[in-house]
């Protein structure tokens, strides 16, 4: 058995010390890379910050720094910055559905994103039509003028256009141009748009949802985003 086959085996029943030996296995064996177990100490694994010798975050700071921390770590390749984009967009999709549901092109986009990232698809997918649907909608006033009414597509539609633009980010993008970032920040106050009985921010339930994304993935325990491709076929 090789050693990410016994981290899957023995993850769930270890303690600390025993999750940081088969993480250290990983490392040692290159089935883990150094800048992979950082990205899962900085959302918040403890064995992860072990091993890797870093500080564990203890949680999302003050809106917008959380996502500029995570796309200024040493994990910030494309892959690791889209990944992010598309869990930041597929958090507010269902907003989208729900207030344009006649207009499917923001789903399926992005749930040609995901297919492309998993490597299921050989093309990338356009992000012309998300974006011209979230710039449609802007010009269509909503069932009153008020300001979150006028911005709705933008925040419920802009993230899954942004996060295809990631594909052809260079592979480390100066923050202002980091088409990731931007998606994050969207989907912070699409957010707003989704009932939830957490009081907080939707900048902090976002970067939960991120997180929880992310972990499996970066930990090498699975890839819940890959699991919801395979899903849908």
């Amino acid at each position: 058995m090789d050693a990410l086959e016994r981290l899957r085996r023995d993850w769930d029943g270890g303690d600390l010390d025993h999750r940081v030996e088969l993480l250290g296995a990983c490392l040692e064996a290159g089935a883990l890379s150094p800048s992979r177990l950082r990205l899962a100490a900085f959302l918040g694994d403890e064995s992860a910050a072990f091993v890797a010798d870093c500080e564990r975050a203890g949680g999302p700071p003050v809106p917008l720094v959380a996502a500029e921390q995570i796309l200024r770590g040493p994990w910030r390749d494309r892959e690791t910055r889209t990944r992010i984009a598309v869990a930041s967009a597929r958090a507010v999709a269902p907003g989208w559905r729900e207030a344009y549901p006649d207009d499917p092109r923001v789903p399926e986009a992005l749930d040609a994103l995901e297919a492309f990232v998993c490597g299921l698809e050989a093309t990338p997918p356009s992000s012309a039509p998300a974006h011209a649907a979230v710039r449609e909608h802007r010009l269509q006033r909503g069932p009153s003028d008020r300001w979150d009414d006028i911005w709705r597509s933008t925040r419920l539609g802009a993230p899954t256009a942004f996060a295809i633009d990631c594909l052809s980010d260079p592979e480390r993008p100066p923050l202002h141009e980091d088409h990731a970032l931007i998606a994050f920040t969207r989907a912070s106050d699409g957010m707003a748009y989704l009932p939830s009985p957490d009081p907080r921010p939707g900048q902090f339930r976002l970067y939960d949802l991120v997180a929880r994304e992310l972990l499996p993935w970066a930990l090498g325990l699975g890839d819940p985003l890959r699991e919801r491709v395979a899903g849908r076929r």
